[in-house]
């Protein structure tokens, strides 16, 4: 007898998860695009990223790094059968927004002598993003807080790809400096922290130099030179050569694009087409 009820029971839960999803595909509001629950990243919340999340959950798929950012609506760090319903909720149009999962920092590192990546808990808002700014971070050392590194010229602040991680670059004429932990970076609580959030020992070990990326044309008389990182700014541009010195470059006025890390050589002629 125990054994038939249980067994009614489990096809009652099966048709009952059937039903939602028939519900979901066919009559479901199409959600605008949301970075959250969006697994698929086609611009929409609805019956696929459902599916995908709770295979993941079950362990019958592995999401990337990327799709788990998004899965994890209710900022937890764990993908489970919680998100599954919020999402399922959202793509019925049940709830409109996921949980306010409070912004923190996990990591600051200097990634080399002109750039720091600043990580964050989770993926940024979009009215967080917009506070992405050079005003709501410093940069500078334990014994001159006041002096900002991440100023002027050059300075720049750029939400990486992941959603979630920040990179600042000091300005023109400022490197981190090496061998010694009087780094000092601060994310003001201004970007949607409950406090600032300061770390006043970031160490930092310069152990390679940059290295040439790329190089193409932008015009008949252009070069643009890509690095791996961006150039200290006491260091001239002098060893570079086109076609073994053939080609004379006008070394003396390189123009620095992309925080450094590009830059673009003008030719005294045009260069030959092809």
């Amino acid at each position: 007898m125990n054994r038939t009820i249980r067994r009614k029971s489990g096809v009652k839960a099966t048709l009952v998860l059937l039903s939602v999803f028939l519900f979901l595909l066919l009559f479901a509001p199409t959600a605008s695009a949301a970075m959250y629950g969006d697994i698929n990243d086609d611009g929409e919340v609805n019956v696929q990223d459902v599916t995908m999340v709770m295979q993941h959950a079950l362990g019958l798929i592995t999401l990337t790094d990327a799709q788990k950012a998004v899965a994890d609506v209710n900022g937890d760090g764990a993908i489970n059968v919680q998100d599954v319903t919020l999402i399922m909720q959202y793509a019925l149009g049940i709830i409109d927004e996921f949980p306010d999962v409070a912004l923190t920092v996990t990591s600051v590192t200097a990634v080399n002598p002109k750039q720091v990546e600043v990580e964050f808990s989770r993926i940024l808002k979009s009215d967080e993003t917009s506070k992405m700014t050079t005003a709501n971070f410093h940069v500078g050392l334990q014994n001159s807080p006041l002096t900002d590194r991440l100023t002027g010229a050059g300075s720049a602040v750029a939400v990486l790809e992941d959603g979630k991680t920040v990179l600042l670059t000091l300005g023109n004429g400022y490197n981190f400096v090496s061998g010694t932990s009087t780094n000092r970076v601060v994310v003001k609580q201004a970007v949607g922290l409950d406090a600032d959030h300061v770390v006043t020992n970031l160490s930092f070990i310069d152990t390679s130099v940059p290295t040439l990326v790329s190089v193409h044309t932008d015009g008949p008389r252009s070069l643009v030179l890509t690095f791996s990182e961006p150039l200290k700014d006491e260091k001239p541009i002098t060893n570079v050569q086109l076609n073994e010195g053939a080609i004379p470059l006008n070394l003396a006025n390189p123009v620095f694009v992309d925080s450094r890390r590009e830059v673009r050589i003008e030719t005294f002629s045009n260069l030959s087409a092809g």
